[in-house]
């Protein structure tokens, strides 16, 4: 009788204290002094302590102002003068359209653009960082 009267004991104290336990929360971090996060759209950028962030690709299109294959990055300049810098890694997809000087190639490098060339980007907002870039047609004058 003893140890079921221990072992209701214990059962009732731990009743009694688990809501306490569940209802504390662990401490959220502060936001930053400046507010949050922005990126170069002005948009909050995950992982901004309260903000709801859910991010989609956008695209750009312009011409090639610079390009580094060491170093894995493009500058991009387009009709409005906006130059953005786009970052790859070995998951961004190099691709040609029709009528251009790569289409008919299927191993397409970074090395393999020109400054100059039309290309539409295809990037995470968040990093610029790139998940396409197309070579495009020159557009007629």
């Amino acid at each position: 009788m003893s140890r079921l009267r221990v072992l209701s004991l214990i059962f009732m104290a731990l009743a009694v204290s688990l809501p306490t336990f569940a209802a504390q929360r662990p401490a959220q971090p502060a936001p930053p002094a400046n507010g949050p996060t922005r990126n170069t759209y002005g948009e909050s950028a995950p992982g901004t302590p309260g903000t709801d962030y859910y991010e989609m690709t956008r695209s750009f299109s312009g011409k090639i102002t610079e390009i580094r294959a060491d170093e894995q990055w493009l500058s991009v300049k387009d009709d409005k003068g906006r130059v953005l810098q786009f970052f790859l890694d070995k998951k961004t997809r190099l691709k040609a359209d029709k009528k251009t000087e790569l289409a008919e190639k299927k191993e397409i490098t970074l090395d393999d653009f020109h400054t100059g060339q039309n290309v539409k980007v295809t990037f995470w907002p968040s990093n610029l960082k790139a998940t396409e870039v197309r070579l495009r047609a020159r557009e007629k004058d």
